[in-house]
Formats: structure tokens, sequence, C-alpha cells
């Protein structure tokens, strides 16, 4: 198969530049993103490209991060793991958490550590979204409980969970590609008490989980608000992110419309998360 390759240079903010095109083009179908010291790498799928989109994406960027240039090129299909190798560092989340690659030494001074084989799935701890949803978890008591992870990505939110000794985690993603890599990293990480679904939180039904965890986009956390209440019994916890700052507030009010008290929120490089209670 045939990939686009996306060379985005970002001249200001550089840092949160690049969080926000990753998040931006992942909305839009792109599939792995690199970065680098000028801004990062981004593919799709040839089939998948859609320029009209990209254009989009120039002109709003451009006015927060200076005149961001992006060229791109044909590819064959790329050895993505090699890639990732390359490029992964690990990721700590305080003393609380240690995310690495199987190639990365162990650490011993972290209460939990998580082995992670990225590939091309959203969520290695990279992005401030997963470090704000570990860091909101951290604070919480799992032990015994029901969890549902929604947009589980690598799968590394519903490892933590496992670690934290709940009960039970569901993890659920509509993409093949995360499906199959988390798929990979619960084996990875000797996690028995996990199981996959492949489709959206809609093919959920008949349960209801103690603490519900949505790292997703703004306007997927607000359409799916009410089945996220459905789904988390009352007094149960909701955990989300995926959504900057300006966000809070729409977020706030629709996860309060579906039934959720606002507890708190944390923010990050622009980012945030908030924490509910049904």
């Amino acid at each position: 198969m045939k990939y686009l390759e996306l060379n985005i240079v970002i001249p200001l903010n550089r840092e949160t530049g690049k969080d926000i095109c990753i998040a931006e083009l992942n909305e839009i179908g792109y599939e792995s993103f690199l970065e680098d010291e000028s801004g990062l790498l981004a593919y799709i799928p040839l089939r998948d490209f859609k320029p009209g989109l990209l254009e989009s994406l120039t002109v709003r960027t451009s006015k927060e991060f200076g005149e961001v240039h992006i060229s791109s090129r044909e590819i064959e299909e790329k050895n993505w793991n090699k890639e990732w190798e390359s490029n992964f560092e690990p990721v700590e989340v305080e003393k609380f958490c240690y995310l690495r690659s199987p190639y990365h030494k162990p650490s011993a001074e972290h209460r939990h550590e998580i082995i992670i084989e990225p590939k091309m799935s959203f969520g290695t701890g990279h992005h401030s979204t997963t470090w704000l949803m570990i860091n909101q978890m951290k604070d919480l008591d799992f032990s015994g409980k029901d969890v549902l992870d929604v947009g589980s990505g690598t799968g590394v939110l519903a490892i933590l969970a496992s670690r934290m000794e709940c009960k039970k985690v569901t993890g659920i993603d509509i993409d093949e590609w995360a499906y199959n890599n988390s798929t990979e990293n619960i084996e990875i990480n000797k996690v028995t008490n996990c199981s996959l679904v492949h489709g959206t939180v809609k093919d959920i039904h008949g349960q209801e989980f103690d603490i519900v965890l949505a790292n997703i986009t703004r306007n997927i956390l607000l359409e799916e608000m009410e089945h996220y209440r459905q789904l988390c019994k009352d007094g149960g916890i909701l955990i989300v992110s995926g959504f900057f700052e300006d966000d809070i507030k729409p977020i706030i009010a629709g996860a309060e419309k579906a039934g959720f008290r606002f507890i708190k929120s944390n923010t990050r490089d622009k980012w945030a998360s908030g924490l509910f209670t049904a």
C-alpha cells in the first residue's frame, strides 16, 4: 500500500504546534507521526488523502505558529516498528508511571511500569492528553473496580488500570490498527483481566462500569457523553481528555447535561482533562 508522507515545519511554539497538528491530523485519517527538531512527519494511506482538509489545517496553524510549511511525497509502506524505535523515548508521569518500549531498560524507581510497542496507534504517553489521563488516574482507587477505556489506542490506560488492581477492564477502539496494537501490548504486559472490543462505545450493551476513561476528541466526547453516563454506575467516575483548555467549559456543560457532576480539571501544554462523578 502506498502512503503519503507530510513533512511539517513549525517555526514558533514548536512543541505545542506539534501536539495540535497531531490531534488535528489524527481526526482526518493520518495514522502515524514521527517528531523531529523542526516539526513532524505524518503518514496517511494515499487513497485517504484529502488536500482540502490539509489546506484548512495550514491556514489555522499558521496564525499561531508562524508560517507553517508542509511538503509531501509518496512512499511505500514503512517498517513502522523500526521508525518508532528510532524516535520513541521513555515517558515518566512523576514517579507514578513509567512508559517504555521493549528495548529500553526497566526502571525500579516508579510504582508502575508499562511496556508499549506503539506501532501506528495513539497513546504512547508523549502526547499531553495521555499524560493528563494518567495523572488523573493516579489519585483514584481502582482496586476491585470495573473499568471501561474508550478509544484505547495502544492500550496504555487499560494496562495501567490493570496494574492498579482493577477487577476487569474493557478497552474499545474503532481503529483496527489500535485494536491489534492494544491486543499485542496487553500480551506483552501479561495482563489477564482485559477484554478488547473493535468498535465504538455504542457497541457496549448491558454493562455498567465504576470508572470510564475516554481520551478522544472534543466533538466525539460531546457526542457520546450520554452513552458514558448510561455505562457509568451511579457514584462512578468519568475521566476525559483530548481537548484544549478553551474547550473545558463546553465539555463540563455537556457532561453535566448528561448527568455527571464536575470535580476538577488539569491542564498541560494547552491541553486539558476533566474528572466527573455520576
